[in-house]
């Protein structure tokens, strides 16, 4: 089958399924183990990214929207990557 995207979704969904007991799991997709502190962590960088973008967008000043489609393009990105 043809992957038209990236994992980094998946990783993330994977990262908070159920709760574990015992040593992380290896993902049967990309062969690493879960680990929930790097998929918040994406969460988090994503989440105050994309509101600072939206902050610049909304703040229409000339070439701050032009930086803040720029972050929402490269938020997007990683996410599809």
């Amino acid at each position: 089958m043809v992957q038209l995207f990236g994992t980094t979704i998946s990783e993330t969904v994977e990262a908070f399924r159920g709760i574990e007991l015992g040593p992380p799991k290896k993902t049967p997709s990309a062969g690493r183990p879960r680990d929930k502190t790097k998929a918040l962590g994406r969460l988090i960088v994503s989440l105050l990214l994309t509101l600072t973008a939206t902050f610049l967008i909304a703040a229409n000043q000339g070439q701050s929207q032009t930086v803040g489609a720029a972050i929402l393009g490269s938020v997007a990105g990683y996410w599809l990557k």
